[in-house]
This record gives structure tokens, sequence and C-alpha cells, in this order.
């Protein structure tokens, strides 16, 4: 398997702003679930993506709100499943 170079890698806790990034097309790469209280989710980095995460924290960011409930709802299944 081939290691994840961090610079590569977006890396969060917020299980919500990940579940939001799915919705716009990012694929989660990777969990750490070595801390089961803080599971660190890795998205690859693209020039879009930074653009995502502000509009995210600035509250601009729009998704549709059932593809956003799923995608949650995947998130909570890998948590606990992978």
């Amino acid at each position: 398997m081939e290691l994840l170079k961090d610079e590569n890698y977006f890396k969060s806790s917020e299980t919500k702003l990940i579940g939001a990034l799915n919705v716009y097309g990012y694929p989660i790469e990777a969990i750490d679930k070595s801390n089961p209280r803080n599971v660190i989710f890795s998205i690859k980095r693209d020039r879009q993506l930074d653009e995502l995460i502000k509009a995210f924290w600035s509250r601009e960011l729009r998704v549709d709100p059932l593809a956003y409930h799923e995608a949650l709802k995947n998130i909570q299944s890998r948590i606990h499943n992978d």
C-alpha cells in the first residue's frame, strides 16, 4: 500500500465538513481510528478543496440536504464498521 504523503491530503476530524466535501465529490481516502475519540479523515487535495472548506466555515457552501444526510450516514457507517 502506498503511504499517504501529508502535503497531498487534507486531514480533519470534523465529520460534517467531510460530509459536505463528499457531496462535492471528494471521497475519503483514509480514516485514522488510532484514537477512537478523535477519528481523522484524509481527503486528497486539489485546487478547489481549500475554497470549499472556506465556503463551509463561512456558511456559504450549499449542498443537497438528502445527499448530505446520506454522506453523513455513510461516514458514520465507515467509522463503526471498517
